[in-house]
């Protein structure tokens, strides 16, 4: 099972396969310039997953071992997506 934080508070469990279409979808729409006082902008997000209970069994290591992913894609490439 996968879990996505979606902000501060709320979160949601997946499946692995439903994870990857999350994480692509979320790219996707990141990539598309968006305009600041008639500037057109993009951003190359790094989204790290975490698994449960594969990478932790509480939210706090699985918020680290998500970070430890994101990081390691901003390392690497950025605007991707890296499992834990």
């Amino acid at each position: 099972m996968f879990v996505i934080r979606r902000n501060k508070d709320f979160f949601t469990a997946r499946s692995r396969a439903e994870t990857i279409t999350y994480a692509e979808n979320v790219l996707l729409r990141l990539n598309d310039p968006f305009f600041f006082d008639s500037t057109a902008m993009q951003v190359t997000p790094s989204i790290g997953i975490a698994r449960y209970p594969e990478d932790g069994r509480t939210t706090s290591l699985l918020l680290i071992r998500a970070d430890e992913a994101m990081y390691t894609v901003k390392q690497e490439e950025k605007n991707a997506y890296r499992f834990k």
